[in-house]
């Protein structure tokens, strides 16, 4: 089995607000989507611990800024390492209660940019079918539907100076008209000027939610 952890997605469903986790799943010749809410990952935790010593941790349950760019973006590289190592482990990945976890599920009410992800996964489900039928290539299908999300672990290529410089002025104008209207920054947070210098690394951008 191989997993393909795809990265945070938000979910509107009228008043609740939540992030789910996607999984791209491979087994026996079958290709599938998965979505899971952090309260998911806490039982399956929940439920490896009860079964087995030294289950790897999750990041820690928290009561408020769970739908922060930057902290859902700490989280899923926390749920990602969980998910490797579990997958590592003899036992763990062989289990009912991962097994489980990773079924089939269908995409949750609500979810940012829903009708691409149909389109992605009716693209997945038919390119299993046309490699069944020696008409194309699973693989191929499913690389087009995962290239739609950003690997937490991909590394962002450098950009030109003056790009750099011209995105280091759009944020400084950003932050000076925002301070001169009393405006918090997305999530209550302090907004904080950008670093001094002028080559790619003071603008290296934070990988899209």
């Amino acid at each position: 089995m191989r997993v393909h952890f795809q990265g945070p997605r938000t979910v509107q469903n009228g008043p609740t607000t939540y992030t789910t986790y996607i999984l791209q799943v491979e087994s026996d010749g079958k290709r599938w989507l998965t979505f899971r809410r952090y309260r998911e990952w806490a039982k399956l935790h929940e439920d490896l611990s009860a079964g087995f010593p030294n289950v790897p941790e999750i990041p820690k349950k928290t009561l408020f800024g769970n739908l922060n760019p930057r902290h859902v973006e700490i989280r899923a590289r926390g749920l990602q390492t969980f998910l490797e190592a579990c997958l590592a482990h003899v036992d763990i990945s062989a289990s009912p209660q991962l097994r489980d976890f990773l079924e089939e599920t269908s995409p949750p009410n609500g979810l940012e940019d829903a009708d691409n992800l149909r389109d992605l996964t009716s693209l997945v489900h038919s390119g299993m079918g046309m490699a069944s039928e020696g008409s194309g290539s699973a693989a191929d299908a499913t690389d087009k539907a995962a290239s739609a999300f950003v690997d937490l672990y991909d590394k962002v290529d450098p950009i030109e100076a003056t790009a750099a410089q011209q995105r280091k002025q759009t944020y400084a104008n950003a932050v000076a008209q925002a301070l001169s209207h009393d405006v918090a920054a997305p999530g209550g947070l302090p907004v904080r000027p950008p670093p001094a210098g002028d080559g790619p690394e003071s603008a290296a951008m934070p990988i899209p939610s």
